[in-house]
């Protein structure tokens, strides 16, 4: 079974689209703290690991960044080179989080 993504476009249509699927709780938090550092960003971002293919995925939290997280989350990055070659090889130029997770219906184990 795959897990799947679904958001409403702009013409109110339901949108299916395969969720990126990170191997290793590491990879996916690198990715995570990589678009928690963009300015743009209103939600922060986390990970977390999926009960249906038990891969880990990164999603909003419902909670607002503030700018000490952006801060702390863009000095990580600039600060340490294995974290960027890590982002570089895991294709971090392609990465766009859409949707919202609701981690308050995923149960903590």
């Amino acid at each position: 079974m795959e897990c799947d993504k679904i958001f409403e476009n702009e013409k109110g249509e339901l949108i299916t689209t395969p969720k990126r699927k990170f191997s290793t709780i590491d990879e996916a938090t690198i990715v995570a703290e990589y678009e928690n550092s963009k300015f743009d960003r209103t939600y922060k971002v986390v990970t977390y690991k999926c009960k249906i293919c038990y891969k880990y995925h990164i999603g909003r939290d419902g909670n607002k960044i503030n700018d000490k997280e952006r801060d702390n989350s863009s000095k990580k990055i600039s600060s340490n080179k294995i974290l960027k070659d890590k982002l570089w090889k895991s294709g971090i130029k392609n990465i766009k989080v859409v949707g919202f997770i609701d981690l308050s219906k995923i149960s903590k184990k």
